[in-house]
């Protein structure tokens, strides 16, 4: 997925390639449990594992767009190996199926000033709002990276947790 990005440059391109990656593998992955060529293990493993690099996608798309907007340079700290992305219910057992919703807790480090108006909270506030702000607002009646309860919902929790 990481190498088909690379050479596109506009984010709702990007975007657009990981709906068709995830629209393919999951044509892939039900062709195969179709023909009885997986077990139920193995399809949600694959569904799972699928989510998690779309998740890794987005992600990588969305904090990228939030360096340019608050103009970071590419290798300013902002502790984002102090944040995760930590998956819940189906998707952290790893027990996906097709039409599972992805459950998350977004966790980040510790408090701080990013910048002179931009704390900590707020950037990875907005960055949670910028990932999973997608699975709010479906495009073309798709969502990305999967459908969220937060999408049936309309909302967007914000929380800050201290990843000890």
């Amino acid at each position: 997925m990481q190498r088909q990005l690379l050479s596109i440059r506009a984010p709702a391109q990007k975007y657009d390639a990981i709906r068709r990656f995830r629209r393919r593998e999951t044509l892939r992955i039900g062709a195969r449990d179709l023909t009885g060529g997986a077990t139920v293990e193995e399809t949600t493993l694959e569904l799972s594992n699928l989510a998690d690099v779309c998740l890794q996608s987005v992600f990588e798309i969305a904090l990228g767009s939030l360096r340019a907007q608050y103009r970071l340079k590419p290798n300013a700290a902002l502790a984002t190996d102090r944040f995760s992305i930590i998956g819940m219910g189906k998707l952290g057992g790893q027990e996906l199926n097709y039409s599972s919703d992805v459950d998350v807790i977004f966790i980040y480090g510790e408090e701080g000033i990013l910048t002179a108006t931009l704390t900590n909270h707020q950037f990875f506030t907005k960055l949670a709002e910028e990932s999973f702000g997608l699975s709010l607002h479906p495009v073309r009646g798709e969502y990305l990276p999967h459908r969220s309860p937060t999408a049936t919902r309309g909302e967007i929790w914000s929380a800050g947790a201290v990843a000890g």
